[in-house]
């Protein structure tokens, strides 16, 4: 029991955490794309750069160290072009979004399922809510916005929306869980 409580905290961690990411998404949508291009894109050369210096500083004759150096090429590569070409990063960023959506869908889907096998009754709030992040997963990897501002916004109304889906699964859960631990004090007390 203690380890499903753990885990519906980590999901509302990260319900909150989406919501945030949502709302400032929403807010400012051409600065927040820039800037995570170019902190990722910072944070992939300089860890690129960091296993260079492995290879150089370690023994260049181990194969070990020889895969510091091929990685840390790869890495400072991707880092470079995603500084320097983040108009692309940021095209395709709804896909990778919109897959992220798909996988949460169908994680909210079978979730709906667990909670109809249980004989919980708002399991078709939870399918529904699953339903509506399939489309939007849809949409966006679909990405039929011409315009980068409307495209984040609508990413950032996206994880809003996925994010109070996910705390109402969350409760949803947990309510189904406390229903189910008074009937088994209910059934001990009877006994």
């Amino acid at each position: 029991m203690l380890n499903s409580k753990k885990l519906l905290n980590s999901y509302m961690i990260t319900a909150v955490l989406f919501i945030a990411a949502g709302i400032i998404l929403i807010s400012w949508p051409q600065t927040t794309m820039k800037i995570v291009c170019y902190g990722l894109g910072s944070l992939i050369f300089l860890y690129g750069a960091f296993q260079i210096y492995s290879y150089l500083k370690g023994r260049a004759e181990d194969f070990i160290f020889q895969m510091n150096l091929l990685l840390g090429l790869i890495a400072c590569g991707i880092g470079l072009f995603m500084l320097m070409k983040s108009e692309i990063v940021i095209s395709i960023l709804p896909f990778i979004i919109g897959f992220t959506l798909l996988l949460a869908s169908i994680m909210k889907c079978k979730q709906a399922l667990d909670l109809k096998k249980a004989g919980y009754d708002g399991y078709k709030v939870i399918a529904l809510l699953g339903a509506v992040t399939l489309v939007f997963a849809v949409l966006l990897m679909y990405n039929p916005f011409d315009a980068a501002a409307s495209m984040v916004m609508f990413i950032g109304i996206c994880l809003v929306f996925d994010g109070i889906s996910e705390l109402w699964t969350v409760y949803c859960i947990r309510k189904h869980i406390q229903e189910a631990e008074e009937n088994i004090f209910d059934v001990t007390d009877n006994e």
